[in-house]
């Protein structure tokens, strides 16, 4: 049985997010006005497929991952709006059918851990609502 651990947390500063609960419908082949649309948002959906799916336990489970890791990464560092780079995704959850699941790009600098050497802390954009933290089976927490 997997365990999970479930946390609730606040989030203390505004941050822009890739919302992909809501793709587009993909552009018809013979739509001349959005035909360059169309790849991006085929890639879009198998991607979302691929991020959002279930990693079955097995071994093979960090090679699973490496294709959305490579995508995700460049996300964190290349995507940007208004000046400000995307801080995570918004995604449907595949464990809870309805619910929405979020891959945020927070280390534990961004929730007010000082790093060594400097007397300043990085911008905290989320703090650990206190008492929120629960252990257990993934179906009993996370439906």
């Amino acid at each position: 049985m997997d365990e999970v651990v479930v946390s609730k947390f606040e989030l203390l500063n505004d941050i822009y997010i890739i919302d992909l609960t809501r793709l587009p419908a993909v552009p018809s082949i013979f739509d001349n006005v959005r035909a360059r649309d169309r790849s991006m948002s085929i890639f879009l959906r198998r991607f979302l497929e691929d991020f959002a799916k279930p990693i079955k336990k097995g071994g093979r489970e960090h090679i699973e991952y490496v294709p959305t890791q490579v995508v995700t990464e460049y996300c964190k560092y290349n995507v940007s709006k208004a000046g400000e780079l995307i801080k995570g995704f918004m995604y449907p959850s595949s464990v809870n059918k309805g619910g929405t699941s979020y891959c945020l790009f927070f280390d534990r600098y961004d929730c007010g851990v000082k790093k060594k050497n400097t007397a300043k802390c990085c911008v905290q954009y989320l703090k650990l609502v206190k008492g929120s933290t629960k252990r257990g089976p993934v179906k009993a927490l996370c439906t």
